[in-house]
């Protein structure tokens, strides 16, 4: 069927210099679902940023769907939540 998909995720900035563009996107069964990609920039250490998004997108019984969160250095990390 076809469904209204939103998601949200916190992450943050640990340390570094410059920009660091980061992002998150949500595979089905290892491909990327078009819409699904959001991406933001970093412009401070110690910065905390969540981020949602919202997308339509077609899904059959037993697909597999995943996130994945990717940042341009390793001063960036996930923060878990508490819902």
């Amino acid at each position: 069927g076809l469904y209204l998909v939103s998601y949200s995720a916190t992450s943050e900035r640990t340390s570094g210099s410059g920009l660091i563009t980061a992002s998150f996107r949500i595979t089905k069964n290892n491909v990327e679902i078009p819409g699904s990609q959001l991406s933001f920039d970093y412009t401070t250490n110690n910065q905390t940023t969540m981020q949602a998004k919202t997308f339509i997108a077609s899904f059959d019984e037993g697909d597999v769907l995943r996130m994945q969160y990717t940042s341009g250095n390793t001063s960036s990390r996930l923060l878990a939540g508490d819902g």
